[in-house]
């Protein structure tokens, strides 16, 4: 697909994306798109190479001209069409025979149901008795037959093109349920184009997608090592808008193919995969770079997600339709990308993991700098003249991690990582871009591959039947897991690598609105102001009715200043305000009509129209909105807040959708807003504005920037 071209100079070489319309194994397929869009910065980014899409020099899919309907000696001409929809549905250029048969009786079955059931008796008959008729079971003859007369568009073959695709086909028996055993053969279209163009000129209906689905699904269940429905069952659920049918029967999800999964939930959701489920699990995993080597590998992923997401019973019925897997979550205090949204104060992931014990109990204890400074009344643990520094220690119990104590205040020396200690099986081990790594061993090749957000990993015990006991830790939080290590040393050692270069086929839908975001004036209380995070306890600063200038005319206004009255704080949201008891609001001279005094949002000094209560910015001179009315603007601001200071798991990757979802939430919270230029582009490089304003936190609770 990728063809370099000569090029002088010291950048990054040119290299041409050719054939893009046909990448992706399947027909209906996200993969164009995908190696259009994301694989050129890749490449790029990854091999310093220029990549440029260029049309291709074979026919493109969309350009191929569909041959005429053959003629078939004993077939009607509406069957045979059926037939040919029936072959141009399979979502792979070569698939085994079986498969087509399942595709092509479930067609001729629904259009039978359809004749059947039509009220009218219009229904159109075969003209000759004789003909085949799809009331009777399909033979493979009929197959065959339309084949031979079709040969510069479709063959039969022996199934050469994989292994897996002639051991199935081998494997094949009474396929039609005549006796005849199933030759390994696999059906063929001569080439992608024609498929395609076959494709769009006999299309199936949406009740032939769905019988379709159905079929195979049937088919996958008494046969789950079929390879063609691993990798195709999803998109055609997906095409029969029934994806859920997959995704919430853990016996099926497990036996499916990760890259079949991708595929159908990009054409299921080409507007963005939903979160809170089993569809936004595969998805955030797929985005985070996770690529398995195996299918138990897969799953064990999978189980992981359902149990950090609360759901027991999908990760106990997956474990148990996957069988052994090589490792397995017990529990988990682990916050899956795009789950829900705290504001700071709260802390994001876990710095620093380390085993412990108390009366022979086996812990993981994290140690947290807090960045203050030790009281002359803080207790020291006594280690002697190291540098000490304010730790805040939890410990939970290593087998059910259920909080042994905690939170601690702690005075003490960098807490060291010590091999064997207090437990024989005590080992460390951190994740770095190559895989984990041990100090005492190197390549930890018996730690379980894991995205890049999981950072450290204790070992603290073993069961009974040798499967470890390891804790992971990380930016999502962190969480114990069963590890049968010889499992884990035997697979592959370089994930799977059939993607051309990084890039998810799926993308988020729009994040949810945070529930406990105000988005009326009234919500706006007091309380919610005062939150340890919000403003903190004690901000507003409610102004006597008295002391409110007269060209503040706006009734609602002038209650929210009285009543709730105006917060007092510096950095929260981007706000800089002062006590408007202490400094009152005051006539603008530059701006008749305004009033003055309320403060900055970032570098803008805020106005107030009198009359309507909205809220402005000035902007070289030119009155821009930002707020419809004052308790819009704060309730902007702990959106702000909340977006700019929460713990996030996968930061580039989540980042990049709330970058895409925060322009809707601002509308939900006063569509003046976001209309207005002054929120143009706010939300362009979140990741940059984040990283400068935890600066500010920091500087804030007077702890050092880290």
């Amino acid at each position: 697909m990728a063809e370099r071209v000569e090029a002088s100079g010291d950048g990054p070489q040119p290299v041409e994306l050719v054939n893009v319309p046909f990448a992706g194994p399947l027909i209906t397929s996200a993969e164009p798109e995908r190696v259009a869009g994301s694989v050129p910065l890749a490449v790029e980014r990854e091999f310093r190479l220029r990549a440029r899409v260029v049309d291709s020099p074979d026919p493109a899919p969309d350009r191929a001209q569909a041959p005429e309907l053959p003629q078939v000696p004993g077939i009607a001409p509406e069957t045979v069409a059926q037939l040919v929809a029936s072959a141009a549905a399979l979502e792979q250029t070569a698939a085994p025979l079986e498969v087509w048969h399942t595709v092509a009786q479930a067609v001729l079955d629904n259009h039978t149901s359809d004749d059947t059931s039509d009220p009218s008796g219009t229904a159109e008959q075969p003209s000759d008795p004789s003909e085949t008729s799809s009331e009777s079971p399909l033979s493979t003859s009929t197959l065959r037959a339309l084949v031979d007369a079709w040969p510069d568009v479709l063959t039969l073959g022996p199934a050469t093109a994989d292994d897996e695709r002639a051991e199935e086909a081998a494997s094949g028996a009474d396929a039609d349920g005549t006796g005849d055993r199933a030759r390994p053969e696999e059906l063929r279209f001569a080439d992608t184009a024609v498929h395609r163009a076959v494709r769009a000129a006999f299309p199936v209906s949406r009740t032939d997608h769905r019988a379709i689905a159905n079929a195979l699904t049937q088919l996958h269940r008494r046969r789950p090592t079929t390879t063609y429905t691993a990798w195709a069952l999803p998109t055609h659920a997906a095409l029969a808008q029934d994806i859920e049918q997959v995704l919430d029967d853990p016996a099926l999800l497990a036996t499916l193919h990760w890259y079949g999964l991708w595929s159908g939930l990009a054409t299921a959701y080409p507007d963005g995969v939903p979160g809170g489920g089993t569809a936004a699990d595969v998805h955030f995993l797929h985005a985070q770079g996770v690529r398995p080597g195996s299918q138990g590998e897969w799953v064990a992923s999978l189980h992981h997600a359902a149990v950090s997401r609360g759901d027991g019973a999908q990760a106990e019925a997956l474990a148990e339709a996957a069988g052994p897997l090589p490792w397995r979550t017990l529990w988990s205090h682990w916050r899956l990308p795009g789950g829900p949204l705290v504001a700071y104060p709260a802390q994001g992931g876990v710095q620093q993991v380390r085993a412990a014990e108390e009366d022979g109990r086996r812990l993981i204890a994290e140690w947290r700098e807090t960045g203050a400074a030790p009281t002359d009344e803080d207790e020291t643990d006594g280690t002697g003249d190291e540098p000490r520094e304010v730790y805040e220690r939890r410990r939970w119990d290593a087998w059910s991690g259920q909080p042994a104590d905690g939170p601690e205040r702690i005075v003490s020396a960098w807490p060291e990582l010590t091999e064997q200690q207090p437990f024989a099986e005590v080992a460390y081990a951190a994740n770095r871009s190559r895989g984990w790594r041990q100090a005492s061993r190197g390549t930890a090749e018996d730690v379980p591959r894991m995205p890049e957000a999981v950072r450290e990993a204790v070992r603290l015990a073993r069961d009974d039947a040798g499967a470890e006991l390891w804790v992971f830790a990380g930016y999502g939080g962190l969480f114990g897991a069963l590890v049968d290590h010889k499992a884990v040393s035997n697979l592959p050692r370089t994930p799977w690598r059939n993607l051309l270069a990084p890039g998810p086929l799926t993308s988020s839908a729009a994040w949810p609105f945070p529930q406990d975001i105000p988005r009326t004036d009234d919500e706006v209380t007091r309380e919610r102001l005062e939150r340890a995070d919000a403003f903190r306890d004690g901000a507003c600063r409610p102004v006597e009715p008295a002391a409110l200038p007269d060209e503040l005319t706006h009734e609602p206004s002038r209650r929210f200043l009285s009543g709730t009255g105006w917060p007092c704080t510096r950095v929260i949201g981007g706000l800089y305000t002062l006590d408007l008891g202490q400094s009152p609001l005051q006539p603008s001279d530059d701006h008749p009509g305004m009033l003055e005094g309320l403060g900055q949002l970032a570098s803008w000094k805020l106005y107030v129209d009198g009359e309507s209560g909205a809220v402005l910015v000035d902007e070289d001179d030119e009155l821009l909105p930002v707020a419809r009315s004052m308790p819009r603007l704060l309730a902007l601001a702990l959106l702000n807040h909340l977006v700019l200071s929460a713990p996030l798991t996968s930061s580039e990757l989540e980042m990049e959708a709330l970058s895409e979802t925060l322009p809707s939430w601002v509308a939900a919270i006063d569509p003046d807003a976001a209309d207005s230029p002054a929120w143009e582009g706010a939300f362009d490089d979140l990741a940059y504005e984040a990283e400068d304003y935890g600066t500010l936190l920091d500087e804030l609770d007077g702890a050092p920037a880290e």
